[in-house]
C-alpha cells in the first residue's frame, strides 16, 4: 500500500514534466502538418490555375487567327489594320505566356508542358516574321504548337473542354490539317 501512495505522490512531477514535453511537441508537429497541407493546396491551386491561363491563352490565339479571316471568302485578310490587330494580340499573349512561364508558382507547368519553351520561340519567331513581311500571313508552326498545347490540356482538363469555342478551335485545326500534328 506504501509503494501504491508513493506512485501517486510522483503523479503530479511526472505529470508536468510530460506536460511540459509532450505539449510542445504536438504544437510543433501541428504547425509542421499544417504548413505542409497549406503548401500542397496551394501548389496544386497554382498549377490548376496556371493550366486555366494557359488555356485562356489558347483560346485567345485560335480567336485572333479566326478574326484574321474573312468570314465570307474564309481567306486571310490583307489590309493593315486586320495585321496590325493580329500582332498586337500575338504580343500580349507572348508576354502573358513568358509571364506565366516565369512565375516561380507554376514551374510545375513548366515540368507537365516541356512544349511550352518550343511555343514561346516559335510565337518570337512569328512576330520577328510579321515585322519583316509585308504580306499578311500566318505561321503554321505557331498555329500547330498551340494546337499541341489546347490537345494536352484537353487531356487534363476534359470537363470545361467542350464550350463552342473549343469546337471552333478543332475546326480550325482540322480545315488547317492540324488533327494528325497532336
Amino acid at each position: 500500500m506504501n509503494n501504491f501512495l508513493c506512485c501517486f505522490a510522483a503523479w503530479p512531477g511526472m505529470y508536468n514534466a510530460a506536460k511540459d514535453i509532450l505539449i510542445p511537441l504536438v504544437s510543433i508537429l501541428a504547425s509542421i502538418i499544417v504548413a505542409y497541407l497549406t503548401a500542397l493546396y496551394t501548389i496544386r491551386r497554382e498549377a490548376r490555375q496556371g493550366r486555366l491561363r494557359m488555356l485562356e491563352l489558347v483560346r485567345r490565339y485560335f480567336l485572333n487567327v479566326l478574326n484574321a479571316f474573312d468570314p465570307h471568302t474564309k481567306q486571310i485578310k490583307q489590309d493593315p489594320l486586320s495585321k496590325r490587330m493580329y500582332v498586337e494580340v500575338l504580343k500580349d499573349i507572348f508576354n502573358e505566356l513568358s509571364d506565366l512561364v516565369a512565375h516561380p508558382y507554376f514551374s510545375v507547368l513548366v515540368a507537365r508542358y516541356p512544349l511550352l519553351s518550343k511555343l514561346l520561340v516559335q510565337v518570337r519567331r512569328e512576330l520577328v516574321e510579321h515585322d519583316v513581311q509585308t504580306l499578311f500571313a500566318i505561321n503554321v508552326g505557331t498555329m500547330a504548337e498551340f494546337w499541341q498545347l489546347h490537345v494536352i490540356l484537353k487531356k487534363d482538363m476534359p470537363k470545361i473542354m467542350n464550350s463552342d469555342l473549343d469546337k471552333t478551335i478543332i475546326g480550325i485545326a482540322s480545315r488547317q490539317g492540324l488533327e494528325s500534328v497532336a
